[in-house]
């Protein structure tokens, strides 16, 4: 039997992972000035969506999901990367991505609160940590104690940053049974492939493909860079981590 990987390297995979998450921020910040944040956010999850597709395929594992798991696969694309990923941009091309690090962080509130309503009842002291969360984050965010700083334009950014929070929240808490059931790679693999299919559509509404004429070596250099690294190899991590 091939031995099971030990609670170190679990833990090593997961900072890896987390760091690769995390640095999507300043290099989509740098594409985000040239590039519409609808077509940037689908654009590289499609890349990233059949990266993994072909990850799946060189594993060997099945690829292909039953009939009856199709509806809630899209119903999970369309929240977890549609809704996620046209939060994810908009809010960071109108605010800077440290706000966005911070505000993303109330992702783990939202999953308590969506287990609670799950039945899974938290102590005091997980209600006591919530809400130390999001006054934190208001804090940090507003950058003073004493005054209000914030401007309803950083108002609007932060509230897209809160809805993608929630979404993937909702999209980690309502997949978990299918990962169990699937393997959490495959269900990874597809709804970030249709969740990108589902918003490129809307996207190209508003932008054109020609948009990519304005990227230079660099910025197409990010644009790559956040598609298979904090997107396609982050996700294959969160899968064995």
């Amino acid at each position: 039997m091939p031995a099971k990987p030990s609670r170190f390297t679990g833990d090593a995979v997961m900072v890896a992972t987390t760091m690769l998450l995390g640095s999507s921020y300043p290099f989509a910040k740098d594409v985000l000035a040239v590039m519409s944040p609808l077509l940037y956010s689908a654009s590289r999850y499609l890349v990233a969506g059949l990266f993994l597709l072909a990850v799946v395929a060189m594993m060997r594992r099945p690829i292909t999901l039953p009939r009856r798991d199709w509806v809630p696969m899209v119903v999970l694309s369309l929240v977890g990367v549609g809704l996620f990923q046209a939060c994810w941009g908009l809010a960071m091309a109108r605010t800077p991505p440290s706000v966005g690090s911070i505000v993303m962080t109330t992702t783990t509130a939202f999953s308590a609160i969506l287990a609670w309503f799950g039945g899974r009842r938290l102590p005091i002291l997980g209600w006591t940590g919530i809400s130390i969360a999001f006054g934190g984050v208001v804090v940090v965010v507003n950058n003073s104690l004493s005054a209000w700083t914030l401007s309803p334009g950083s108002l609007d950014g932060v509230g897209l940053w809160l809805v993608a929070a929630f979404a993937w929240a909702l999209y980690v808490e309502r997949g978990a049974p299918y990962n169990l059931r699937l393997g959490a790679l495959p269900v990874m693999a597809w709804t970030t492939l249709i969740g990108a299919l589902a918003l490129m559509p809307i996207a190209l509404l508003f932008d054109s493909v020609g948009e990519f004429a304005r990227l230079d070596d660099r910025l197409l250099g990010y644009w790559l860079y956040t598609a298979i690294f904090p997107v396609g190899v982050a996700f294959l991590g969160l899968t064995v981590g």
